[in-house]
């Protein structure tokens, strides 16, 4: 058996911490509850918790057109954004829906919308 989720997202979190990209604790406590292997289904979980960004959608060529941007700019992004308790927030991505459910969690609000369009 291998290392449980929640170790490896803790290692990620601390790595994050460490490097300095991560300083909020309301944007840690986010990033400790909002596991990204939920959003990731089919990675390995090795890779889900390393620091990378992560290709979820190819083009017709094989070309990534959409992932799961890099856990450190994500933290980066989410920090800058200085969300404080009561407010709203609009996330707009193509992605996983992962930043989305983080950004909410130093709000408050816990409600999301996600609009799929996809392509014939």
């Amino acid at each position: 058996m291998g290392p449980r989720p929640e170790d490896l997202n803790e290692a990620l979190v601390a790595s994050l911490e460490t490097g300095g990209m991560l300083s909020d604790q309301r944007v840690a406590a986010a990033f400790r509850v909002v596991l990204r292997h939920h959003f990731l289904p089919g990675h390995p979980l090795k890779d889900v918790y390393e620091d990378t960004a992560i290709m979820t959608k190819f083009g017709e060529r094989g070309v990534a057109v959409s992932s799961s941007s890099q856990p450190a700019i994500m933290a980066i992004m989410l920090e800058q954004l200085r969300v404080e308790p009561g407010q709203r927030v609009l996330e707009i991505g193509a992605g996983t829906g992962y930043e989305t459910s983080r950004c909410t969690r130093p709000t408050g609000r816990r409600a999301g919308h996600r609009a799929r369009r996809t392509t014939a």
